[in-house]
């Protein structure tokens, strides 16, 4: 074949081959022919069957015979084809049938009649265009042609393979590129459980990575089952932090903690639950689990965060002090505060009852409290296992959440009432054993195996918590992994001071500023109680500090005098209030977020005026905050000009 040769834009050579581009052509329509040269095939053949068996002797028994072949024919066809969709199923058998009977009557007469021909023509054309469109269209209702089809037929095949006969994948939507969801049957009394079973076996048929594909049961009938296929090598690397996923939000919201291997959020509910986590060291648990559940609670106005551990100190809690609201690493501190979380509880329940809500809601009126416990074992060797039975009972629904995170979930290192009380979120274990102490019954039967990373994928986790859709429950997930500094930073940006104590709460549950105070100190009114919202005049004591700073604005106009009774009008960019007032703990949060933009250089209260425009709040609000975070040792106040820094302070 000769050759043409084009120059591209670029100044390369492109070699185009004629005899390519042919090749190329033909293959394109290669597909389409086979129907074609069967129906043209069919001709030959009559010719041939009418040559033999068209004597009288031989024609009635012969005749016969191909009627019940094609009648066998045709039965084969609608069994075997069970896979495809209706429309398939009845144009494959359909097919069968027709060219039975013509072949049937061109024996008897030969394929050369008139009428055997026009018949023969018009019907196997038919057919055959009929093929070829569907083969073009492609579509969703297609039985078989599209890769989805083919992606049935081959898992029916490799479920028969495996001891699964008759089962059938049906119609199969894909999510997203990392995840599709298909509804399964199954026959001869097989059930999801039998089909979790032998997954494994039917990815090493098809030649799909381990935990490619898990199923759940159907709640509608115990012959169905929903198959998830989704794609592990997007967790194969660690996954960066991405930031808070609702920052300003309610705890109500949930929490993304992760990525899933179907490529989705991996979230959780965190209101009206208790969370076990389990994990052997290295898997991450502390700053995988921990880490991303507290730095997405910094970021909700209405929660707050305690936390104990007896065996690490600060290195996990260090970096996030600054967003916590107390830390015990004593046990004597740990039972001084167990102690005021119980005696906190039935005053926060009774404020429930009272206000009329049967459990914590976002905007009752009461923070919503976490506790956090770092290696749990240690804490449950040192306290009270009757009175620790008692606060897991009546803490959810006193708007308390209970975190137990630890090792080795067994009766030896944690009470089974509690293990039993608690949502389930797995990292890599030692062995399976291990991982039946770590997951939920659902996840257990649903083949998760987290053994299988140990600790050399940390953050890989499986998660089953409220909130968690069944067919997500046994999907891995990576939790986030952050740097020091980017927890520092982010402590900073969302300090514990930002997001008080209820005063109901206060007066039992003590919260020194940021984690950083004395936990045996009184508490502070930065934690314990906001600012009054209806407070719109001055503070006295920062009477000075404001005359202060308008003292050193030079008086552009001093001839201009005035009396007292002379109206004022609003100067040019002054703070212009808002009607309405937002809730006083979402208003801090965008206070904070402000005061946030100036870390590094010096601001003003006048500096803070779109606050106020978007809170509704005074300036005397504004100025109760920033005394509050002086005092906190969150801000710096130099008296001489009015102005303020944001400290930078360094986790213990």
């Amino acid at each position: 074949m000769g050759k043409t040769t084009s120059r591209a834009a670029n100044g390369g050579l492109i070699h185009i081959d004629k005899g390519s581009l042919q090749e190329r052509a033909l293959l394109k329509v290669a597909p389409f022919t086979p129907p074609w040269l069967v129906g043209a095939g069919l001709y030959p053949a009559a010719a041939v069957t009418h040559h033999l068996w068209s004597a009288p002797a031989v024609l009635p028994w012969m005749t016969i015979g191909m009627n019940i072949a094609t009648a066998a024919l045709t039965a084969l066809t609608w069994k075997v084809s069970r896979q495809r969709k209706i429309q398939g199923r009845l144009h494959s058998t359909v097919t069968t049938a027709y060219a039975g009977v013509w072949m049937t009557a061109a024996t008897i007469t030969g394929p050369t009649a008139q009428w055997t021909t026009n018949l023969g023509a018009l019907g196997l054309v038919t057919l055959a265009a009929g093929w070829n469109i569907r083969q073009v269209i492609r579509t969703e209702e297609g039985d078989g042609d599209t890769a989805q089809g083919g992606f049935k037929a081959i898992f029916g095949t490799a479920a028969d393979q495996v001891g699964l006969k008759g089962t059938v994948l049906k119609k199969v939507d894909v999510v997203s590129p990392a995840k599709a969801i298909g509804a399964v049957e199954m026959s001869d009394g097989n059930t999801a459980d039998d089909l979790q079973r032998r997954l494994p076996a039917i990815e090493s048929l098809l030649g799909l990575p381990p935990g490619s594909l898990n199923s759940v049961q159907d709640l509608d009938a115990a012959n169905l089952a929903k198959l998830v296929v989704s794609n592990p090598g997007i967790l194969r690397q660690p996954v960066p932090y991405p930031g808070p996923s609702r920052p300003g939000s309610s705890i109500a919201e949930p929490f993304r903690v992760g990525l899933g291997q179907d490529g989705e959020d991996a979230e959780m509910q965190v209101v009206n639950a208790l969370t076990q986590v389990m994990g052997r060291s290295g898997s991450a648990k502390s700053f995988g689990a921990f880490w991303n559940f507290a730095g997405e609670l910094m970021t909700r106005f209405d929660a707050a965060l305690f936390v104990i551990d007896l065996d690490k100190g600060e290195q996990t809690i260090g970096p996030m002090r600054r967003g916590l609201h107390r830390v015990a690493l004593t046990p004597a501190n740990a039972a001084e505060l167990l102690t005021q979380f119980r005696a906190a509880i039935k005053p926060r329940t009774d404020y429930l009852g009272e206000h009329g809500y049967r459990e914590w809601e976002e905007g009752c009126g009461l923070t919503f409290l976490v506790l956090w416990v770092e290696e749990a074992a240690s804490l449950f060797e040192n306290v009270d296992e009757e009175e620790m039975k008692k606060f897991s009972r009546a803490c959810r629904s006193a708007g308390i959440h209970l975190v137990s995170s630890l090792q080795r979930a067994d009766h030896t290192q944690s009470p089974t009432f509690i293990r039993g009380q608690l949502s389930k979120w797995c990292f890599g274990v030692e062995n399976s054993h291990d991982a039946s102490f770590g997951l939920s019954e659902r996840q257990q039967a649903a083949g998760c195996a987290p053994e299988m990373w140990g600790d050399t994928q940390p953050g890989m986790s499986y998660l089953d918590g409220k909130g968690n859709a069944p067919e997500r429950i046994a999907i891995p997930n990576r939790a986030y992994m952050w740097t020091v500094q980017q927890m520092v930073d982010h402590a900073a940006a969302y300090p514990a001071t930002g997001r008080p104590l209820d005063t109901v709460t206060a007066k039992y549950l003590k919260a020194g500023p940021g984690g950083w105070a004395d936990p045996n100190a009184a508490p502070s009114t930065a934690s314990s109680a906001p600012a009054n919202e209806d407070q719109d005049h001055e503070p006295m004591d920062d009477f000075t500090a404001v005359t202060s700073e308008y003292a050193q604005t030079p008086d552009e106009n001093p001839d201009l005098q005035a009396d007292i009774d002379t109206p004022i009008d609003p100067a040019p960019g002054e703070w212009d209030l808002a009607g309405d007032k937002m809730p006083s703990a979402q208003a801090l949060v965008v206070l904070r977020a402000a005061i946030e933009r100036y870390r590094g250089k010096e601001f003003a209260p006048r500096d803070l005026g779109d606050v106020l425009t978007r809170t509704g709040y005074s300036r005397g609000w504004i100025m109760s905050h920033l005394k509050a975070m002086v005092a906190a040792g969150e801000l710096r106040h130099d008296e001489a000009n009015g102005r303020y820094h944001v400290r930078e302070l360094q986790p213990a």
